[in-house]
């Protein structure tokens, strides 16, 4: 009698507790339903990153893991009550509080005084000098640190032979708090590659498909978006030693970047700059491509070099520097006629043309 009555004694027990735990999570999901919430400005202090693309959801489920908020709900109701400053939240890396109500995390995220991170920017055109430029003066980071990191480049591809240059992706990066210039610079060669596999182009040729895509965009770069893909069919085209380039490419972009760092800025060489065929980056005096990229590469100049439409195309000439209109020609004879035109708009637009 015992026996029995410590058996039905157990099975209570255990259904009680059965209920008990069962109770707990349907609580708990009718809180999250409901969007179970805290009171006030929390306490203490974490570091929360919202990435690129997330959306109020998104966010609201990176709140409530960093135990921010009390439920995503939540947040998503308040996201839906204020619309206009949720879609205002911007990615990067927030200091905030644990236990906050789901409004004043809101607030938090739109005020970019909490943001706890820096972004740099790295446009289309720019030599690893460049980019070495702005992670000093924008991250932060040492000279020493970001040569070291061009050095190391984790995840830069075998072919491109140990140099960074034209593997850094442009783009918008998040630097955020404790990140080393090594993390930052494996970010912008990882962009590159990713690209790189997804258009499909074989990895042997990825050193030479940038450094292709490199020239059209440093002599594309005041022209219209339409021309990228017609100056690719432009270097294609000298590049045949059958044609009356005979195998030059005859780029000025290429001669002043061999000039080296000091010489980032300029446009134009020299007669003597020209002549000296010491530059190994000189395609006046090298035919062919040269060593490798000379800057980063924008996705107009890496699609127009990656689909480069039919033509006989040698030459190009902006005749309009104010439009970037700019015609194409097969001849020198058609090329000189396009440069007349040049000279004409100078001639009527003094203010612009200078020397």
């Amino acid at each position: 009698m015992r026996n029995r009555t410590f058996i039905i004694l157990a099975i209570v027990v255990t259904l009680l507790v059965i209920a008990i735990v069962f109770g707990a999570i349907i609580f708990n999901r009718w809180l999250s339903a409901k969007g179970a919430d805290y009171e006030g400005s929390g306490t203490g202090q974490v570091m929360v990153t919202v990435p690129e693309g997330a959306l109020g959801s998104d966010i609201g489920s990176i709140l409530a893991k960093a135990q921010v908020v009390a439920s995503s709900q939540a947040f998503f109701n308040a996201c839906r009550d204020q619309e206009a400053a949720c879609s205002a939240i911007q990615p990067g890396t927030y200091a905030m509080a644990k236990h906050m109500s789901a409004v004043n995390a809101l607030s938090i995220l739109i005020d970019k005084a909490n943001r706890v991170d820096d972004q740099i920017t790295i446009g289309p055109g720019l030599t690893k000098w460049q980019v070495k430029e702005q992670l000093v003066n924008t991250a932060g980071f040492s000279d020493a640190d970001v040569e070291a990191a061009f050095a190391k480049a984790p995840g830069l591809p075998k072919v491109a032979g140990g140099n960074i240059e034209g593997w850094l992706a442009p783009g918008t990066y998040l630097v955020g708090p404790g990140q080393d210039a090594t993390e930052t610079v494996r970010q912008m060669v990882a962009a590159n590659v990713k690209r790189l596999r997804e258009s499909g182009i074989p990895e042997d040729q990825w050193e030479t498909f940038l450094t292709k895509a490199s020239i059209v965009q440093r002599e594309g770069s005041d022209l219209q978006k339409q021309d990228y893909a017609k100056i690719a069919r432009v270097l294609e085209n000298r590049m045949d030693t059958s044609k009356e380039t005979v195998g030059f490419l005859n780029m000025d972009s290429t001669v002043i970047y061999g000039l080296g760092e000091a010489s980032k800025s300029r446009k134009i060489p020299t007669s003597g700059e020209v002549a000296d065929a010491s530059n190994p980056y000189n395609t006046y005096r090298h035919k062919g491509l040269p060593p490798g990229p000379i800057g980063v590469v924008g996705q107009d100049a890496f699609d127009g070099t990656h689909n480069p439409p039919p033509g006989d195309w040698l030459y190009f000439t902006t005749v309009d520097l104010n439009t970037g209109e700019t015609r194409f020609s097969a001849t020198m004879e058609e090329q000189k006629a396009n440069v007349e035109l040049l000279k004409q708009f100078c001639k009527d637009h003094s203010n612009i043309c200078k020397g």
